[in-house]
């Protein structure tokens, strides 16, 4: 019989585990589900079996979630642009950058607010520093065909 990891280690694991799956380790207590006296593998799969409840149960609407999540990436955003100067500012929303990004359909939403967040000047977030002209073909507006 192998013997169990610390739990500490086992929880950390298991966080690297869900967040590789693209689950937020703040819906599930690790700490809870966890049992010492077992192996990583025995946990793994307890947890692995609680996800699956939760999905089928419907506890956890990845829709809903994700659009929550992006609202609050979104936010985090217009606080930022909100702290940068009145000059920046203005300067910001009167051109457009070649790099947009839509949070909401993004693949990697967090990666792409990061690097947003150190080239501000580079780059737009639509809806916080772009805000389209919706007179016009978005698509138009998205490829840098506009008169801002």
């Amino acid at each position: 019989m192998r013997k169990p990891m610390n739990k500490a280690l086992q929880i950390y694991n298991l966080k690297k585990f869900l967040k590789k799956h693209g689950i937020d380790e703040d819906l599930i207590d690790l700490e809870a589900l966890v049992d010492s006296s077992l192996t990583y593998p025995e946990n793994k799969k307890i947890v692995a079996n609680y996800i699956k409840n939760m999905i089928k149960n419907k506890e956890y609407d990845a829709e809903k979630y994700d659009a929550e999540y992006i609202q609050h990436l979104l936010n985090i955003a217009r606080e930022l642009h909100e702290e940068r100067s009145e000059q920046a500012r203005e300067y910001d929303e009167k051109i457009k950058s070649k790099k947009v990004i839509d949070l909401e359909k993004s693949k990697h939403p967090e990666k792409d607010l990061e690097k947003w967040s150190k080239n501000m000047g580079k780059m737009d977030i639509l809806g916080i520093d772009f805000i389209p002209d919706f007179s016009k073909p978005l698509r138009r507006l998205l490829k840098g065909k506009h008169g801002c």
